[in-house]
């Protein structure tokens, strides 16, 4: 695989990041007292620019389905969630493409023991992804994907420890992130984390976060070989409430991708990265149900074939309710993408939706999503190339 097919792949894997299952909606089938069955049925219709993401675009329509079921056991002590959705896409085939169909979804699984004033509390959350998917997150345009299809999986276990009357929270935890690709090499990360949160005022706190974790790849014939790596950050910052609608957060540090030449803790390679992180947000409530945030992202990747990148990420989110019926949601996002190898990328994601409610199980949305890379001027065409992806979708959806 070339490098700009790769560079191309690295947008959909951050992106899945911040996909997660949706678990309510709409009234449920009751199950006891408080729980539910809910189930629920997408059908759209979508023209998209450039479904391969390739340089020269070519364009097709797809129809798609998504049936999805949740399960909620919402409590003060124990709260138990579990959904999923298969999503059916099928491409008509228009101009020089054909048709053809693709069969994704996601299935996700949260958990939660102990209440917010628990000594001992327990957070454990696991998603999977096959894509092509969709997701209810804004931003989420990744899931799209087609050409390099994966099973890609995110787990986090949390031990929380709240001594002193829960002035004071420890958080110490497990997380894996597994992209399992159907023609590309297969990769792996397992890690350990640990959080100190010190609550000096009742909505402001200090926060200390520290993570190491593994990652390797599955290396193929005929493929850039992956170097193994155990990323590491560090970071210290405030998260609070400033005013009854203003919230921030604050968090800056130091972070290293720790890439080895051979096996895990031999030599540094010349490929390694290590640099300042930040984060970065500032959120205001307009109303209860709108709500503008604005913020900046400075991490490292580590990812199959280049190893690694670091990415400087500005973002505004948006989302406006009118009434009870009608909401906008809205979020831009830059990437600016630096490659030990002496490449980069920038990557701009737009994403826009719009969504009403005809009744509490009977809902309709247009979105547009947009997904643009371009390579810096000192790379050569024929080593990184660019591409641009619109997508126009409406969507009708049952909820019960």
């Amino acid at each position: 695989m070339n490098t700009s097919s790769l560079l191309r792949l690295s947008g959909v894997v951050s992106l899945l990041l911040a996909s997660t299952t949706a678990f309510a909606s709409g009234k449920g089938f009751p199950i006891g007292e408080k729980s539910r069955v809910h189930t629920n049925l997408d059908l759209g219709v979508v023209f998209d620019t450039n479904p391969d993401r390739f340089t020269n675009e070519v364009s097709d329509w797809r129809m798609t389905v998504r049936p999805g079921l949740a399960v909620n056991v919402p409590g003060e002590h124990i709260e138990f969630n579990l959904g999923g959705k298969v999503a059916v896409d099928y491409y008509f085939g228009t101009g020089t493409q054909i048709d053809r169909g693709f069969v994704g979804g996601d299935v996700g699984l949260d958990f939660r023991a102990g209440s917010q004033k628990s000594v001992i509390g327990l957070e454990v959350s696991d998603h999977m992804t096959r894509t092509p998917s969709f997701f209810a997150n804004v931003g989420t345009v990744g899931a799209a994907e087609r050409r390099f299809r994966q099973w890609y999986n995110v787990g986090n276990a949390n031990l929380v420890l709240r001594p002193g009357g829960g002035a004071l929270e420890f958080r110490l935890g497990y997380s894996n992130r597994l992209s399992l690709y159907d023609d590309l090499p297969q990769s792996q990360r397992h890690g350990v984390a640990f959080e100190t949160l010190w609550k000096f005022f009742p909505k402001t706190a200090l926060v200390f976060n520290a993570d190491l974790s593994f990652f390797s790849a599955e290396n193929q014939a005929g493929a850039l070989d992956t170097l193994r790596s155990s990323p590491y950050n560090i970071t210290l910052g405030l998260r609070g409430q400033l005013t009854q609608r203003l919230t921030a957060e604050l968090a800056a540090g130091l972070g290293d991708s720790l890439t080895w030449n051979t096996d895990f803790f031999s030599d540094l390679a010349t490929t390694n990265q290590r640099t300042v992180i930040a984060r970065v947000m500032l959120a205001y409530a307009i109303f209860d149900s709108s709500e503008i945030a604005a913020g900046y992202d400075r991490t490292i990747i580590p990812i199959i074939q280049l190893n690694s990148y670091s990415v400087d990420s500005p973002y505004l989110r948006l989302k406006v309710g009118i009434g009870p019926r009608l909401n906008f949601q809205a979020l831009g996002r830059y990437e600016f993408r630096s490659f030990q190898t002496d490449r980069s990328a920038h990557l701009i994601i737009g994403d826009i939706r719009a969504e009403y409610w005809f009744f509490d199980f009977l809902n309709a949305s247009l979105a547009y999503q947009l997904m643009f890379q371009d390579p810096s001027a000192a790379v050569s065409a024929a080593v990184l190339d660019d591409f641009s992806r619109h997508q126009v979708l409406f969507t009708v959806g049952f909820r019960y």
